[in-house]
């Protein structure tokens, strides 16, 4: 995912305005806002990478530290009030006037008590801390995440070590679920002195979204996929009830491969794990990005690429200064999805890199958290690409058409499988912050009710657990996971566009897009150049023709087969 410096919390902000041309005055704020908060936002991405490397509790609280001075910035009533007042004038300058926007969006959900913001980011940097240093306890030994996941991917025949590694990965939730109970209080109380129902409601407002808009555009995914997935869902339970040699009727969250059930489980006898199997998976994914003209090589340079003792094991991307400093963490391994998460991360990081060099320090940022998610997606999606395969695994022509139908149908079950798990995050979110007040065990029972309904899962009899807790982004990514959703429409826009525009190709389903640089000219001319120069949907207008439609993504994965490429 990208990783955002989130401002959630005031000082003055000395400006000197001159007297005169109004815009100039508008010009002059900004440029003392940016040299007030320029390098206060590096000092605190640094802290917060060497926190992300290192597990160093004193990094987590120079990084709070740092966020807490920036908050009291953008919790300066006299400065937002000039702000409101600013975007009350006809602004003639279309970039001053985006200009003005961002700033708003950044100071309103900073307007409520300081001593509230700086309780919210203190309890929220303790959270994350707790996520980042946890070692879940397996057999009474600490053990990584990667090593749980191992468990549920390889373990065919002991469903008694299957099911513990499944509630290993939920031991998280009951050290974290009543902080996040607290924090969920917490951005409800900001969100209501500042006008609105709830928090879910601000941070949908605040980024051109309305929770009426996107809940009727999750119905309608739901309207459009249910029936669909419930196909898929019986088929991925035959072939998971056959491989554990468990009945249909009896198979539980432990049976599936992933531990939230976000992923579809593989549909055949293809093993992607072995074409990646002792590869040198940035080196892939260097290859792929130079191929179309899109250059990692620096950001690969100042990463952190694999695992080591205190470092967090939620892989992320993130500009150090919205400049050239742009950087990845990962946990590599040579398999497929870890060659997945390498592709998306480096999809955040170019999307950053060619930000346009002549933007102004407020609009180099993309036009939307899930615009830059749908870049990431897209190019996630290759690992699973027959052509992505043969072109740099290594397998033969043959091969690679042989599979080519079955890799599609993964495709397919991950893509309905990860739709109907945002239901569920949405959902739950929505509920969470609707009321707060309901407490753990209710919101026990509601995650499982949400997880029966849209992804077809049984709960565990007797399970009273927080494991909706153990997922990081509810604790530390607030109202986010929509835009994974928003993003994987994008990616399948941008890829239906690339497909019939730039290749000439009818194959919108398995689009190879390694090895063009039109590609790459693509997206930095008319997606990562503009920056946040234009709202999102304008952006996505002007680069595809048609502002985001869940079109494409029905065309990608719904109905057909998978030959029907």
């Amino acid at each position: 995912m990208k990783k955002w410096l989130v401002f959630v919390v005031g000082t003055a902000l000395l400006v000197s305005c001159q007297h005169g041309n109004r815009e100039q005055e508008m010009k002059t704020f900004i440029e003392d806002y940016v040299a007030a908060v320029k390098p206060l936002e590096k000092q605190a991405n640094l802290a917060d990478w060497d926190a992300s490397i290192t597990g160093d509790k004193a990094k987590y609280k120079e990084a709070a530290d740092i966020e807490i001075k920036l908050t009291k910035i953008h919790s300066n009533k006299a400065d937002f009030k000039k702000i409101k007042g600013f975007l009350k004038e006809n602004i003639k300058d279309p970039i001053l006037k985006r200009e003005m926007e961002i700033l708003y969006e950044t100071f309103a959900p900073n307007q409520g008590d300081p001593a509230l913001l700086k309780e919210i980011i203190e309890k929220q940097s303790a959270v994350e801390q707790k996520f980042n240093t946890f070692r879940a306890t397996l057999d009474g030994e600490n053990v990584p995440d990667n090593e749980l996941k191992d468990i549920l991917k390889t373990e065919t025949k002991d469903m008694t070590k299957r099911k513990l590694a499944w509630e290993a990965t939920k031991q998280i939730g009951a050290d974290v679920a009543p902080d996040i109970i607290a924090l969920a209080k917490l951005r409800n109380q900001l969100a209501k002195s500042l006008g609105y129902d709830n928090y879910f409601q601000m941070s949908l407002a605040l980024s051109d979204l309305s929770d009426n808009e996107l809940v009727g555009l999750f119905d309608q995914l739901d309207d459009m996929i249910r029936d669909e997935y419930a196909t898929v869902k019986d088929e991925m339970d035959s072939i998971q009830a056959k491989k554990y040699g468990v009945a249909k009727e009896k198979l539980m969250p432990w049976h599936y491969e992933d531990p939230f059930f976000q992923e579809g489980v593989a549909p055949g006898t293809v093993d992607l794990d072995k074409f990646y199997a002792g590869k040198d998976l940035a080196a892939i994914a260097k290859q792929f990005y130079l191929s179309i003209g899109l250059d990692p090589d620096t950001v690969l340079k100042h990463s952190s690429l694999y695992e080591q003792p205190g470092k967090m094991q939620h892989a992320f991307s993130t500009s150090i200064d919205r400049g050239q400093d742009v950087r990845i963490l990962t946990n590599l391994k040579p398999d497929a999805e870890w060659m997945d998460t390498i592709l998306h991360e480096l999809g955040h990081a170019m999307y950053d890199k060619y930000l346009g060099s002549g933007l102004p320090y407020l609009l180099r940022e993309p036009a939307h958290s899930f615009t830059t998610e749908a870049i990431a997606m897209m190019f996630g999606r290759q690992a699973k690409n027959p052509e992505f395969l043969k072109v740099y695994c290594g397998v033969d022509e043959k091969k690679a058409e042989n599979i080519a139908p079955e890799l599609y149908k993964s495709m397919k079950f991950q893509q309905l499988a990860f739709s109907r798990w945002c239901q569920v995050m949405m959902r739950f979110e929505k509920a969470l912050y609707e009321n707060p007040d309901r407490g753990v065990d209710y919101f026990n029972t509601l995650w499982w009710q949400l997880k029966e309904k849209y992804q077809l899962l049984r709960e565990p009899a007797g399970r009273n657990n927080p494991d909706w807790a153990a997922k990081i982004h509810i604790a530390i990514y607030p109202v986010y996971y929509q835009n994974y959703m928003l993003g994987e429409m994008l990616a399948s826009q941008f890829q239906s566009y690339i497909a019939t525009n730039i290749l000439k190709s009818d194959n919108i389903r398995q689009t190879f897009l390694g090895e063009n640089p039109a590609i790459g000219s693509f997206l930095k001319e008319k997606v990562f150049a503009p920056g946040a120069r234009y709202k999102w949907n304008d952006m996505i207008k002007r680069a595809t023709g048609e502002k985001l439609t869940p079109t494409h993504y029905r065309d990608q994965f719904i109905g057909g087969s998978e030959a029907d490429q």
